[in-house]
């Protein structure tokens, strides 16, 4: 059982127990991520990986029962395993790049390892990142440098300088200006989704129709009239998936997890290294191997 009771909560703002809790949980990462980036150094990993390992951690014991805590932990221990079977790989051409990308070489640290696994943005629905970005980003190499410069100029102030150029002395583009974009994009289109979701599933959803008097009465549409209602029903509650996943994802992308490099082609830096999910991809997908 839950630690807490959230059945007054969930009459006030009309939405069922069962939708509040993980509501909750994932808006709680934009509260949690200032609070990590303005009080915890950036180069205090073990502090950042106990902040992530606490922060998952009440809030599910508090919002959930123990068996689906489990759960999550074992998916998160999943994705670990996934990119962990090529240690044992020579690397050579029978690795592919991604697999090179998310290589492991030795054992992880026990606190960097609960760290991956508790990700407070990421804990509750994802998205899927493979240990290695994970290290990468904890420790501020590779292409998280420049965010972890950006983080700790949130925190200290300064000037960002790129460490590359001689003297150390010229100014590097911030990355913050674009990071707040993308997240501002990923909570958009999750308030679109939410939006959608309530205002089109009273009319449009499968348990409606699947008991009288509305089954008599969507029995008797033509065929075409119950396929094209089969179809808006499926994207309405589709929806719903995508408000978690895009709210998870923005919280990665405000956290800075979510950097991807910088395009070749614009320089811009780019979010979409935590992307949960394609929307246009899914919804208009010309085949299976597309959808999947």
């Amino acid at each position: 059982m839950p630690l807490l009771d959230l059945a007054p909560l969930a009459a006030l703002v009309g939405l069922p127990e069962a939708l509040l809790a993980p509501a909750l949980i994932l808006v709680s990462a934009y509260l949690l991520t200032p609070i990590e980036l303005l009080l915890i150094p950036r180069r205090a990993r073990a502090a950042r990986n106990i902040f992530s390992i606490l922060a998952s951690g009440l809030q599910f014991v508090a919002f959930f029962d123990f068996q689906g805590y489990l759960q999550l932990l074992l998916l998160s221990i999943v994705c670990y395993v996934v990119t962990a079977v090529t240690r044992h790989k020579p690397s050579g051409p029978e690795l592919t790049p991604e697999q090179k990308a998310s290589e492991i070489r030795g054992w992880p640290g026990l606190l960097e390892f609960l760290g991956f696994v508790f990700y407070y943005p990421s804990f509750l629905v994802g998205p899927s990142i493979d240990y290695r970005a994970y290290q990468h980003f904890i420790r501020g190499t590779g292409d998280y440098h420049a965010v972890v410069e950006d983080n700790l100029l949130l925190a200290h102030g300064g000037s960002a300088v790129d460490p590359s150029k001689p003297g150390g002395g010229s100014r590097r583009v911030s990355t913050w200006s674009s990071r707040l974009v993308a997240t501002a994009r990923a909570v958009g289109i999750a308030l679109a989704m939410f939006a959608l979701n309530q205002s089109l599933s009273p009319s449009f959803n499968y348990e409606r129709v699947a008991e009288d008097p509305a089954y008599a009465e969507y029995a008797g549409w033509p065929a075409w009239r119950r396929f094209l209602y089969c179809q808006v029903t499926g994207i309405v509650e589709r929806a719903q998936f995508y408000v978690a996943w895009k709210l998870s994802e923005g919280a990665c992308i405000l956290a800075g997890m979510g950097f991807n490099g910088v395009d070749p082609a614009t320089g811009a830096p780019r979010w979409d290294r935590c992307a949960n999910v394609d929307i246009f991809n899914i919804e208009f997908a010309e085949n299976i191997r597309m959808y999947l």
